[in-house]
């Protein structure tokens, strides 16, 4: 049995299309919906598995892009799995705007293969010598300042990171009063429920870490992945330890992203790029961010069925839905 554990914040439609094609009646569907978006018209469109299968987070987190509240939201997701008493194989995380490119019995198996693995990947960002990595964990970045309401305060917010600058911090973080490596993977990794109990008490019990990532570049692909390879877990992991670090980002586990644009030599720009950039999103949240992967298209088909992962991302209701026809002939056709 296994738990999907969704983080959305917009298009209930496509969440829904989702939910559809993995709903047996077995699996469980745990879903937080950001603070700005509107619950209601999410379950409305879900209310035939309300409470059956699917399970909303009422207490929910404003999620900044970048920022430690991501991390927050995927703790209440946990949190509320494990309350289930369910015994899960696995809990896995996904997007609102994820979609599955393989069949419910293809994705049953691979889990099933799988089966008391931590499914998660990570290079080891203290020692891999990329200075656009560096920057992620030792400048001191303020992404949770988006979620404050008045505009003024927001800038004044943003603009400390400059205060900051010539400050660094230490390329490892304390975990239990020990210097840790600092690992960085994908956000859409699963865990096990015994690796996933303790990656919650060691958040509970190392105020220090917690405050290391709040002031950290995506955090979210790093607190936990920094908290399970440097623990007994890390021989439980997909490859059984790190990665070889590569400056074209290539650790996706079972959702296919297109990481293309993300790769670390494209990366590294200068203080005055950076001001100009953090001023751009203050007064045009709304503008796509160029680090920011895009929606997907039937232009995209052939990639993702030739590809090995079982959901890809992201969709777009409207944008991708000739894109969502062909996979679903595709799926058809093989069973």
């Amino acid at each position: 049995m296994k738990a999907f554990l969704i983080l959305a914040h917009s298009d209930p439609l496509s969440l829904r299309d989702l939910i559809k094609n993995l709903n047996n009646g077995l699996n469980h569907f745990f879903i937080h919906v950001d603070l700005k978006s509107d619950i209601t018209t999410f379950e409305k469109e879900l209310s035939v598995y309300i409470n059956k299968t699917v399970f909303f987070i009422q207490d929910r987190i404003n999620v900044s892009w970048g920022g430690f509240s991501a991390v927050k939201a995927m703790e209440l997701l946990l949190e509320a799995a494990l309350e289930k008493k369910t015994d899960y194989d696995h809990l896995i995380f996904l997007s609102g705007n994820d979609y599955n490119i393989r069949s419910s019995k293809e994705i049953d198996a691979y889990f099933e293969k799988n089966k008391g693995v931590e499914i998660i990947r990570s290079y080891n960002l203290s020692r891999n010598g990329c200075r656009h990595c560096a920057r992620k964990i030792q400048k001191y970045w303020f992404f949770d300042s988006n979620s404050e309401k008045n505009k003024f305060l927001r800038i004044l917010k943003k603009l400390r990171r400059y205060f900051y600058y010539s400050f660094k911090k230490n390329r490892q973080v304390l975990i239990n009063g020990k210097l840790c490596d600092i690992a960085y993977g994908s956000q859409w990794f699963a865990l096990t429920e015994k690796c996933a109990k303790y990656v919650l008490d060691i958040g509970k019990n190392n105020p220090d870490l917690r405050h290391y990532f709040s002031t950290s570049m995506a955090s979210d692909e790093m607190y936990f992945h920094t908290i399970i390879f440097n623990s007994k877990f890390i021989s439980r992991t997909l490859n059984r330890g790190f990665d070889e670090y590569s400056e074209f980002w290539s650790l996706n586990n079972y959702t296919w992203v297109d990481r293309r644009s993300l790769s670390c030599p494209l990366k590294v720009v200068n203080i005055g790029q950076e001001f100009l950039n953090s001023v751009k999103y203050i007064f045009l949240p709304n503008l796509k961010r160029s680090d920011s992967t895009s929606f997907l298209n039937e232009k995209n088909y052939q990639e993702l069925i030739s590809s090995e992962y079982l959901f890809a991302r992201k969709f777009k209701t409207g944008y991708s839905d000739e894109l969502k026809n062909l996979i679903e002939y595709h799926i058809d056709s093989k069973t």
